[in-house]
């Protein structure tokens, strides 16, 4: 070593011994954050920690804008099936009351034939309808 190093070392030396005997010598101040030699160490946690309750708070969030749309969606489909299913129920029940009334004409005139069949008894309705089937006979052998 050459003696500008030497003279450097010897004062950098002196430098830490005058501070060392200061800081004893000193009342010890109460400092916001106590340093020590891994303070950069617990900083970098809390901030690690920060950060990762910030991600959180973000991702919670989108999670819920996420679920309002979902639940958003889910009640629109709910809404169009339950309307689907009302209109085939409505067609279902006039289909069905169509049928029931197409069956009771349908009922009621065998069992008016039937009658007038056995009883040789004939209704009004009947009577008419002879009459014009016979004048629509009567009108085309005349043409």
């Amino acid at each position: 070593m050459n003696k500008e190093m030497k003279q450097y070392y010897k004062e950098f030396g002196e430098a830490i011994k005058k501070s060392a005997t200061q800081c004893q010598n000193t009342p010890t101040q109460q400092t916001p954050k106590a340093q020590t030699p891994y303070s950069w160490y617990d900083e970098l946690k809390a901030g690690a920690a920060r950060n990762q309750e910030e991600k959180e708070r973000r991702f919670g969030e989108q999670m819920a804008v996420i679920r309002k749309k979902s639940a958003d969606k889910q009640r629109r489909d709910q809404k169009l099936f339950y309307q689907a299913l009302e209109k085939s129920h409505n067609k279902n029940v006039v289909k069905r009351e169509e049928e029931i009334e197409q069956a009771k004409a349908e009922t009621t005139r065998q069992i008016e034939q039937d009658f007038e069949r056995k009883h040789n008894i004939y209704s009004e309705k009947t009577k008419n309808s002879y009459r014009s089937l016979i004048n629509g006979i009567s009108k085309q052998l005349k043409k």
